[in-house]
């Protein structure tokens, strides 16, 4: 254990702050699917703007639609960090829609998405309710994926699942997989240690997880070694976005070099990678330096819709 912390409870309550994406609570979602979810007719007629409730069956999630969807521009598609809702992407969405078509959306039990029992709360099942989302809303792919924080883990997921449907990815601070094991390595940490830190987290500190809970997480790394071995984006263009300012306390030592070394891992996974990394700020790019996100998101469009063009 790192002798200055006093005790695993500060330490879970103080990484808790950091690691997934749990800046804020959630607003309070809204149970009733029964008289807002929208057809797919509906839709289609307000496809260049559109907000609402699509539904997945026994439940809705609240998606927005934002500027025109355009031949051989790929859709950017925003996911947010653990228990974040759509709308910490104001300060970058509303501007990337000038672009092209871009898509925000509350995963289960977020802002004004529906409460639902009983789902897959592992990368795979995220991936595939946003896969079918995404076709239920009508928007067109393929897809630049804007992913923060253990969405991150989400993201790949999906471009393993639907390979001809993304055509790059912006990762925002991105979680990696089993990466508690190298930031709380042997022999500071034990593995009940590094459980009970990632499960605070994971639940903003309240033991009640906000989305899915440690055993999904261990299940989403799985899947994502699957993928791995699959050397699945290899020839995905991505943006690794790093923070390196995260304001970590000083008993963490050198915290913040293992959470870059991380970034790096993910970086190298493939050949057409730009990385950079923000000196000056955290975990939160996309509300702290929303100009950065913005520009680099820009770039991938550019870089994509020229790939996207070739391949017709």
């Amino acid at each position: 254990m790192i002798k200055a912390v006093k005790s695993l409870a500060a330490l879970t309550m103080i990484w808790s702050l950091f690691a997934f994406g749990t800046m804020a609570q959630a607003a309070p979602c809204n149970t009733s699917n029964s008289n807002t979810n929208t057809s797919p007719a509906s839709i289609k007629a307000t496809q260049s703007g559109f907000h609402g409730k699509i539904s997945l069956g026994t439940y809705g999630l609240y998606v927005n639609l934002m500027g025109e969807s355009r031949v051989d521009v790929p859709t950017v598609v925003f996911d947010s960090g653990n228990g974040d809702d759509s709308s910490i992407w104001s300060q970058v969405a509303p501007q990337i829609s000038s672009y092209t078509q871009t898509f925000t959306y509350d995963r289960v039990g977020l802002g004004q998405s529906d409460l639902a029992a009983g789902l897959d709360r592992s990368a795979k099942g995220s991936a595939e309710r946003l896969h079918s989302l995404l076709h239920k809303a009508q928007v067109k792919g393929p897809y630049l994926l804007v992913s923060h924080s253990i969405a991150g883990l989400y993201a790949r997921q999906f471009q393993a699942l639907y390979p001809d449907e993304v055509a790059g990815i912006v990762f925002v601070d991105s979680s990696y997989e089993h990466m508690e094991s190298s930031l709380f390595p042997d022999p500071d940490f034990t593995d009940a240690e590094r459980r009970s830190i990632m499960e605070a987290d994971l639940s903003n500190g309240t033991g009640i997880p906000i989305e899915g809970n440690y055993n999904d997480l261990l299940t989403s790394y799985q899947q994502i070694a699957t993928a791995r071995t699959q050397d699945s984006l290899r020839n995905v263009p991505i943006s690794v976005l790093t923070g390196g300012n995260h304001g970590y306390p000083s008993h963490f030592g050198s915290m913040e070099q293992r959470w870059a070394s991380l970034q790096q891992q993910l970086a190298s996974l493939s050949n057409f990678t730009t990385h950079h990394l923000d000196p000056d700020h955290g975990h939160y790019l996309h509300t702290q330096n929303p100009q950065l996100v913005i520009q680099h998101i820009v770039d991938l469009i550019q870089l994509t819709t020229s790939t996207v063009k070739q391949s017709h």
